[in-house]
């Protein structure tokens, strides 16, 4: 141990941290070097778990030198409320900032291309986060129950997985860019602040709750490049009083728009050929106006 940090030896000439002394409080250096064994290193690495639960830190000071910071490595800092991520790092693993509820600043490295499963999960005091252009896809849970308040999703991006922004209730906005593929499941479920989304037409799949209990909502555009929607997708979105279905839908699942009760007109975008029951089931006692193009051959189950 040296300066209430421990630290392991991963090559001839560097070192990660592996641990910390859990009554340190403040502002916490970690030195580019660290003299061990009566040799200096390089500290390349924060090690899995290495600073877990410790509660009285509330900023940490990064070297340059680093290039990972392992899995669950700050998770539980309750009092952490800012950091820098210096831009050699590469690989910030799963819950590495989990529950960090008074995180309020941290600027993500431009080299990292990938955000892991629930990295800032319950950050419940992040309200705002730059996502890196680069970032090829958003881990589940990444940032669930966090405090954003809007989103700006690169164009890199090609996946969002599972409940990734589930329970962000202050979000208001997302700008979605170009390259998204997928939406899984529970994306932005329970997102009840979020008033309009524009899914980009690169999309190919919207998968199960995706958006489900999006309360603000009041319109809805499945591109024409989705090709599936899942089960309770759109569920429990009661303000929504206009939809859209795009063309090129061929797998529609059950109750996607279940509970939204309020859904006036329903457009058919103009080459959809088949429209099945399930795209109008739980909006019949609230339908005024059905836009039907001339493109559709085929009509029921």
């Amino acid at each position: 141990e040296v300066g209430g940090l421990t630290y392991e030896v991963t090559s001839e000439t560097e070192v990660s941290v592996t641990d910390c002394d859990t009554e340190i409080s403040g502002h916490l250096y970690i030195p580019e070097y660290a003299g061990y064994y009566g040799g200096m290193f390089e500290v390349t690495g924060i090690g899995r778990s290495a600073f877990q639960t410790c509660m009285e830190l509330t900023s940490i000071e990064i070297p340059d030198s680093v290039t990972i910071i392992g899995e669950n490595a700050f998770e539980y800092c309750f009092e952490l409320v800012s950091m820098v991520i210096p831009e050699r790092v590469t690989a910030i693993e799963e819950y590495a900032f989990s529950h960090c509820i008074k995180l309020k600043n941290i600027e993500l490295p431009k080299n990292i291309t990938t955000i892991e499963s629930c990295t800032f999960l319950a950050c419940e005091s992040l309200g705002d986060i730059e996502i890196p252009n680069g970032v090829l896809s958003i881990g589940g849970g990444a940032f669930e129950s966090s405090n954003l308040y809007s989103i700006d999703l690169p164009s890199s991006l090609i996946s969002i997985e599972w409940y990734a922004f589930e329970g962000c209730e202050k979000l208001k906005n997302i700008k979605f860019n170009s390259n998204l593929t997928t939406i899984e499941e529970g994306v932005f479920m329970n997102c009840k602040e979020l008033t309009s989304i524009n899914i980009p037409n690169t999309t190919t799949s919207i998968g199960q709750n995706a958006f489900a209990n999006c309360t603000s909502l009041t319109r809805i555009v499945i591109p024409d490049s989705v090709t599936k929607v899942g089960t309770y997708a759109f569920q429990g979105c009661v303000g929504v009083e206009e939809v859209t279905i795009g063309s090129g839908v061929t797998e529609f699942e059950s109750k996607v728009f279940a509970n939204c009760g309020n859904i006036k007109k329903l457009i058919f975008s103009d080459g959809i050929q088949k429209i099945n029951s399930s795209m109008t089931s739980n909006m019949e006692s609230s339908l005024e106006q059905v836009i039907i193009p001339d493109s559709v051959t085929t009509m029921g189950k």
